[in-house]
């Protein structure tokens, strides 16, 4: 599937809502198949990865935090996702502490990116600890 069919999906399904009195979400629908324009015969894949990487808003971003676990490769996928684009601190501030539970609001945005990093590897640790834990023979 390319762009430009998966835009006439999306501007049907507005029509449907929009005709169903659900003008909100067909308002919203409308505009995320205009965030398309200018992709229509690109890959839908492509696109869409470059889409979540512009645009992962805050919650997104922590339930992508929340769901990587402690696979790594998964973990920092999302963390150089994170790393690239130009968030507001605050933005950094709330997707810190949705992660690990606390945010510093003295802390520039590097240290905030560093304690979701250290978060992510006491996880991780924590992790390994149990598993080497349940194989150890008592003394």
């Amino acid at each position: 599937m390319n762009i430009r069919d998966l835009q006439q999906a999306l501007k049907d399904v507005g029509s449907l809502l929009g005709a169903s009195g659900a003008s909100k979400p067909a308002s919203d629908v409308d505009d995320f198949a205009k965030l398309l324009d200018g992709k229509a015969d690109q890959d839908l894949a492509k696109v869409l990865d470059q889409l979540k990487a512009e645009l992962l808003p805050v919650e997104l971003t922590v339930k992508a935090l929340q769901a990587a676990g402690t696979d790594e490769a998964a973990f920092l996928v999302v963390l150089r996702q994170l790393e690239s684009r130009k968030l507001a601190k605050s933005e950094i501030q709330a997707i810190t502490r949705g992660y690990t539970g606390t945010a510093d609001k003295a802390a520039s945005a590097n240290k905030l990116l560093k304690a979701i990093s250290t978060y992510f590897y006491g996880l991780a640790y924590e992790r390994d600890s149990r598993a080497m834990a349940k194989v150890a023979t008592p003394v």
